[in-house]
């Protein structure tokens, strides 16, 4: 905008119209929608829709130090800080909470004296807002004034409109190994809409009409719409469901896919890359299996390649549900049969 020469806006529209009805699913729960990995997926995402900080721990007794990574959102906030520092031994555990009406930030928990600083994060409220409010300073900064400022929930009809300025999205393979590799779930909630938008630009719900452009695509893959209910794009939502036979069927399908390179680079690699890489580490697992977690409260899965001495690709699922285990011992039992698997020799003719 600067270098077209522009030095005054006397009017800024924001349009948060591209996706069409409610950037949060109705079904997440209430401790979902406050963290930032529950955040809002609208038109107008600014760093993720998250505002995150970074908590430090202090002398025995004293409170946690909460430092913004945004230095002006200490101007913004209102932090009730609960959280001590403790001495060593004692458990460490970080909770956070926030207002959906006012910027008011609780933050409770303890970290022992010494310890590596903790980074959280939580999600943006009005992230349109957010948005507009940093464009606005940004074009201050190379010396853009702007005038009057407003937020549309519909597309804004310019005649003769002149296109000064666009940025060109990263390619889908890109976003994809980000949702996958990350488990993003800001992502998969906005290339859900996406879809939604660019099938049925008219829907009423962009992520209604992703979910059945999604349910459209599985079935022609041989994928039995029986098998699974899909409720968002993230997993979030409690009324998603799934069995391990139809998340087969989907990683036989794109295996077999033109593009099945892609999606398996996606995924994230044992041992080495994503959500995996913490994981089998120093075992035969390791750089030989391509996975996707998926974890809840209750529920812990992974789904995947694995590629045993046989030569060939085993596809697996493995899904536990209503677990009253913590998710490590979950994990554990995963991993071991995991590991199992990768011990199969082909049978002798």
């Amino acid at each position: 905008v600067a270098a077209a020469g522009i030095r005054q806006v006397d009017r800024l529209v924001a349009e948060d119209a591209y996706f069409r009805g409610s950037p949060y699913n109705p079904h997440w729960q209430w401790e979902d929608v406050q963290a930032a990995y529950g955040a809002p997926a609208n038109s107008l995402i600014f760093e993720e829709n998250s505002i995150p900080f970074t908590l430090f721990s202090q002398t025995v007794g004293q409170p946690l130090r909460l430092e913004w990574q945004d230095a002006a959102e200490a101007k913004l906030w209102q932090v009730d800080n609960q959280t001590i520092t403790v001495a060593e031994g004692e458990p460490e555990f970080i909770e956070v909470e926030r207002s959906l009406s006012q910027p008011i930030l609780t933050v409770r928990g303890q970290l022992i004296a010494g310890s590596l600083p903790e980074t959280t994060a939580v999600a943006e409220v009005n992230p349109a807002q957010r948005f507009v409010d940093r464009l606005e300073q940004a074009l201050a900064t190379v010396g853009v004034q702007v005038g009057d400022t407003k937020i549309v929930a519909e597309s804004v009809e310019l005649a003769n409109a002149v296109e000064i300025a666009a940025i060109e999205s990263p390619s889908l393979a890109e976003l994809i190994a980000v949702v996958n590799q990350e488990s993003n779930n800001l992502y998969a909630e906005a290339l859900l809409r996406s879809m939604g938008a660019a099938i049925d630009p008219n829907h009423p719900s962009s992520a209604t009409a992703g979910l059945e452009a999604v349910q459209q695509a599985l079935t022609e893959l041989g994928v039995d719409p029986s098998s699974y209910n899909l409720s968002d794009g993230s997993g979030l939502s409690r009324l998603n469901a799934i069995s391990p036979e139809a998340l087969v069927q989907t990683l036989q399908a794109m295996a077999q896919s033109p593009l099945g390179d892609i999606y398996l680079d996606s995924l994230p690699l044992a041992g080495e890359t994503g959500t995996l890489r913490y994981r089998f580490v120093d075992t035969p697992a390791s750089g030989n299996v391509r996975a996707k977690t998926g974890t809840i409260n209750g529920v812990s899965a992974l789904s995947g390649y694995i590629y045993p001495d046989t030569g060939r690709a085993l596809v697996f699922s493995i899904v536990v549900n209503y677990a009253d285990r913590s998710v490590e011992v979950q994990r554990e039992a995963i991993d071991a049969i995991v590991l199992q698997l990768l011990r199969l020799q082909s049978c002798p003719v």
